[in-house]
């Protein structure tokens, strides 16, 4: 085989390895990409979605421990289930504070939540007052918890936005995972394709020119 046969088929190699050298750098580029998404994904945006369902399902909760305790009167055990409740619900507005929620938004959701805390407080003080010499006010009762309704719906609809933000985000966060995996898949089978072509090139012009030595040593 002579010498400009010699100098095509390195020259040939010297390209493979330097689109193999490539797409490492495609595939390692695009991996870190991957992982900048995907850790806010699980440091971040599931956490607080985990956070708003159970602040969600707190905030619900209390409503029932309401009217439970305008059916029974029974403060004890109100105060018992009422406390656990503000216990969790706390904690966990001190978590979405400190880690997830933007200042503006938080302060929205602490709102409400503030507003039902204090329904709750003056229809125990409505209550409380049930085995005394004064008169339970009924009507105001049912009022708060008609209020109680109406802002443990705020509290929902408002705990709702902060979600459906974060689940766009999830759904970017998807869209460029999706973009960058098919990158990498289309990097490798192009690559794939071309030292296939290359290969045949290279066996194709090989055996032409072993022909051809052949053909001229006879």
């Amino acid at each position: 085989m002579n010498t400009s046969v010699l100098t095509k088929i390195r020259l040939m190699f010297l390209v493979v390895i330097l689109l193999g050298a490539g797409l490492s750098y495609y595939v390692y580029a695009n991996g870190r990409a991957l992982i900048g998404i995907s850790e806010p994904l699980m440091t971040k945006q599931l956490p607080t979605l985990q956070v708003i369902s159970r602040l969600q399902l707190e905030v619900a909760a209390l409503e029932p421990t309401l009217y439970e305790y305008y059916a029974s009167v029974d403060r004890d055990a109100f105060l018992t289930r009422y406390g656990a409740n503000q216990k969790a619900i706390k904690e966990d507005m001190e978590r979405l504070a400190r880690e997830y929620v933007s200042a503006s938004r938080m302060l929205s959701i602490r709102s409400a939540v503030t507003d039902i805390s204090e329904l709750a407080e003056d229809l125990d003080a409505t209550l409380g007052v049930y085995g005394s010499d004064e008169e339970v006010d009924w009507d105001r009762a049912r009022e708060l918890l008609v209020e109680v309704s109406a802002t443990g719906r705020q509290v929902k609809d408002r705990l709702n936005v902060e979600a459906a933000a974060v689940h766009k985000a999830v759904s970017k966060g998807g869209v460029k995972t999706n973009e960058s995996v098919n990158g990498m898949v289309t990097a490798v089978l192009v690559f794939c394709g071309v030292i296939g072509f290359m290969a045949a090139f290279i066996g194709f012009y090989v055996i032409g020119q072993m022909r051809r030595s052949a053909a001229a040593a006879a």
